[in-house]
């Protein structure tokens, strides 16, 4: 990613005092590392949830509204008075493109219809978590940047795109968008398998014969970025990073290291197997 490291919350000081937040994914991995921000800086923060959602571990001050997603019952109603909503619910893990497109697209189009249909009455800023994978891969420094042409080579990359598309028509400039790398933190079941082969001493690279790059940003950090997306100034599509490049070897071997640190396994370094990207996916 070309973005530079976005500032703290420390730096949106004024931005969510007293604001009204409509959060979707509350209940995930980012949303956990999010919501604490999100209140210390003064939000009234609502979490949209589905009622089969678990909310015995949302922070004290947090609400909850129970909508439908996919089917936009209790949209609109979750959505009016609320000054900025933050849509980070997705589809990470699907058995197909249907899967993908299904959740993450019709999730797209109930909050467009809803916002749409609202005007006024809605929020002024729609803030979306996408991902690095609407953009699609790059190896080559410096990496890509804003303006470099959307190229997904996944069906959840292919629905992130469509998802900004789709909520880019009907909210213009009120739509912030965040495309995020490899998020890693605590509570990410995401990186668990990793996590798991590393701590018996084996990692896959995709990329035969060459190193595979990669960017990566600690959720505490993206959690700051969404805070930042708040803010009146953001506009447009911003990637966010650490700053840095890695490997995934080189990732995956990082990983070993903590793991041992902390477990004692593996006993040796870990054996990165490197395999085509066709035969890895």
């Amino acid at each position: 990613s070309a973005a530079a490291r976005p500032g703290g919350a420390g730096s949106c000081p004024n931005a969510l005092a007293g604001r009204k937040v409509l959060l979707t994914g509350g209940t995930g991995f980012v949303g956990r590392h999010l919501l604490p921000q999100l209140l210390a800086a003064g939000a009234r923060v609502t979490c949209l949830v589905r009622a089969t959602s678990r909310t015995d571990g949302l922070p004290q001050g947090a609400a909850v509204a129970r909508a439908d997603l996919s089917s936009g019952e209790g949209l609109a109603a979750a959505l009016e008075g609320q000054d900025i909503c933050i849509h980070m619910a997705a589809l990470l893990f699907g058995l197909g493109w249907q899967d993908y497109l299904r959740a993450n697209a019709l999730a797209a189009r109930s909050l467009a219809g809803a916002c749409t249909a609202l005007g006024d009455a809605g929020p002024t800023r729609v803030v979306l978590v996408s991902s690095l994978a609407a953009t699609g891969p790059c190896a080559t420094a410096p990496g890509v940047t804003e303006g470099t042409p959307p190229a997904p080579v996944s069906a959840y990359g292919w629905s992130k795109l469509l998802t900004e598309q789709i909520l880019g028509r009907a909210l213009g400039a009120r739509l912030v968008t965040l495309r995020p790398p490899i998020i890693y933190g605590s509570g990410d079941k995401g990186l668990l398998p990793v996590f798991r082969g590393v701590r018996l001493g084996l990692a896959v690279s995709p990329g035969a014969g060459r190193d595979f790059p990669v960017s990566a940003v600690h959720a505490a950090d993206m959690a700051q970025a969404v805070l930042c997306a708040c803010k009146p100034e953001a506009c447009g599509v911003y990637h966010c990073s650490d700053g840095a490049v890695y490997s995934m070897a080189g990732f995956c071997r990082v990983m070993g290291a903590a793991v041992r640190a902390v477990t004692g396994r593996p006993r040796g370094p870990v054996r990165i197997l490197r395999l085509p990207l066709p035969l890895m996916a």
